[in-house]
């Protein structure tokens, strides 16, 4: 698979700049395009329109947690393991993707918060197939969700050792 453009990559880094630094209402062409260091044209090529440029920020987080799903281990123990300490410690892109797509559900789009249910319920797979216990697996993808909502609002995940000792309880239980 060859590499996406870097001028495409830069157009939606600006894009997720612009959403978490200044909000969805000042997300216009003419502002990526300043933010991205690239002529109009230049970004119309890669996104003829405005609603491109978010589609391109959720292909982009789809393809992250494609990649982390593929990565995902498959018994169950360590399933759960993998799915809390990856919701307290999500990477610094996947941490900005997800505030920039926060601030574009904003505006109530139904069709948006679709697809960003739709990602977490992929991530959420390995543990599903994992878990056929539905208590259980919704438990834990409750305490992930809100350790991931920690991090996404700036507020740090439990001591490491708690972490530890909390996805162990979670994990004596999938087995």
């Amino acid at each position: 698979m060859s590499r996406p453009p870097l001028a495409r990559e830069r157009v939606l880094d600006a894009v997720e700049r612009v959403l978490i630094d200044e909000g969805p209402t000042a997300l216009t062409l003419e502002r990526v395009a300043e933010r991205a260091g690239v002529s109009k044209g230049g970004l119309l090529y890669h996104f003829p329109a405005k609603a491109n440029l978010v589609d391109g920020l959720f292909d982009r987080l789809g393809s992250l947690v494609e990649s982390a799903v593929a990565h995902a281990p498959s018994e169950p123990d360590e399933v759960v393991r993998w799915f809390v300490h990856t919701s307290a410690w999500p990477t610094e892109q996947e941490t900005s993707l997800y505030r920039a797509l926060t601030a574009v559900l904003r505006s109530g789009d139904e069709l948006e918060t679709g697809r960003l249910r739709q990602i977490f319920d992929d991530y959420a797979e390995p543990l599903r197939r994992a878990l056929p216990d539905p208590v259980l697996f919704e438990s834990v993808r409750l305490v992930g969700d809100g350790l991931f909502l920690r991090r996404l609002v700036g507020l740090g995940p439990p001591e490491s050792e708690v972490l530890d000792q909390l996805a162990d309880e979670l994990a004596a239980r999938a087995v």
